[in-house]
């Protein structure tokens, strides 16, 4: 398999443990997934400030050894179709948080890699390093109870999601990553319109008398 590695001068060394930012799983997070999986593979790390006043923040890629043929879905406070190298997020306020996440497409490629990015302070002390570990195995390609229960209830297309006929007359709500609610309505003629929707990963909630099913897309 084709590979890249990357390593970017700057803020490399051994990760520190910071006093103001807390981190939600932790510092490192495994993305697993196969190439026949419903929804592309993804993980998120979020970081929340702790201290008493604003931090300035910033990132550098200095690892990235994903596969070529992958698609990537890089996000801070904005998303990229690729991972970028390096960047600076809004200020983020005491009690705010931000994250850092990816969501690989794997164009049918089994293959394992790591994104490593440091989070630091512009004018300060920070300086954290988050690991993504990244394993894609080979899926199956048969059809069956299995493949059919793992299916999303509906899917992205030309600024609409599609839902499954089971879906009509459901309400759903749609959230951001970082949890803030975007939109709440009903489905009507199995399609609802997610157009003037900023650019990002979104999580959808379908809510019924029986049941509820969480789903995943991405609005480009």
């Amino acid at each position: 398999m084709k590979k890249m590695i990357l390593m970017l001068t700057g803020i490399v060394g051994m990760a520190t443990v910071s006093a103001q930012l807390s981190y939600d799983p932790g510092k490192s997070v495994v993305v697993t997934g196969t190439t026949t999986d419903a929804s592309n593979p993804h993980g998120i790390i979020t970081f929340t400030n702790q201290g008493n006043d604003s931090v300035h923040l910033g990132w550098n890629v200095i690892e990235n050894t994903l596969n070529l043929g992958w698609g990537a879905i890089f996000c801070t406070d904005v998303c990229y179709t690729q991972v970028k190298n390096t960047g600076t997020y809004a200020p983020i306020a005491p009690g705010q948080g931000a994250y850092v996440s990816l969501e690989i497409q794997t164009n049918g490629l089994p293959d394992t890699g790591r994104l490593q990015v440091v989070i630091y302070e512009l004018n300060g002390s920070i300086s954290d390093t988050l690991l993504f570990e990244v394993q894609i195995q080979q899926g199956t390609t048969g059809i069956g109870d299995h493949a059919e229960a793992s299916a999303q209830p509906f899917y992205y297309h030309d600024g609409r999601l599609r839902f499954s006929p089971s879906m009509k007359g459901k309400t759903i709500a749609i959230y951001s990553l970082v949890g803030k609610e975007a939109l709440r309505t009903k489905v009507g003629r199995r399609e609802v319109n997610v157009a003037d929707l900023p650019r990002g990963i979104y999580f959808v909630v379908v809510e019924g008398p029986t049941h509820r099913v969480v789903g995943r897309f991405w609005k480009p």
